[in-house]
């Protein structure tokens, strides 16, 4: 495969990368939700667990496809949430929201320049 097919190759692929993250960004914005509400316990809990799992896919895959911003971020909120885990029940105070919101915030402002320029990821061909 010539270094031609293979660079339209991974252009296609990370196109498809493209909207696969978009969900994984929209399943981010719900466990948020949750997480901003008056949830309590295990849907605290869980909301957590799965807003860790979408930042661990969405730092590994962005980080193939070139999107090094995106990859760190992710990373950055990945392990914050590893970080406040062990709170009992999901609780946490204000300023551990606080920080949670920028962290994520971070991720989707990343997130959004990625899409509004795919251009921007490093291409390796």
């Amino acid at each position: 495969m010539s270094d031609t097919s293979m660079r339209e190759a991974f252009i296609r692929l990370r196109s498809e990368f493209h909207e696969i993250c978009k969900g994984r960004i929209e399943e981010l914005q719900s466990q948020m939700a949750v997480l901003q509400s008056d949830a309590e316990g295990a849907e605290r809990v869980a909301a957590l667990e799965a807003m860790r799992r979408e930042a661990h896919t969405i730092a590994g895959s962005s980080g193939t496809y070139g999107y090094a911003d995106v990859s760190r971020s992710a990373r950055a909120l990945e392990e914050f949430c590893n970080s406040i885990a062990s709170c009992e029940e999901g609780r946490f105070g204000d300023a551990t929201l606080a920080e949670l919101t920028e962290i994520y915030g971070n991720l989707l402002s990343d997130a959004d320049r990625m899409f509004a320029d795919p251009e921007i990821g490093i291409v390796p061909f």
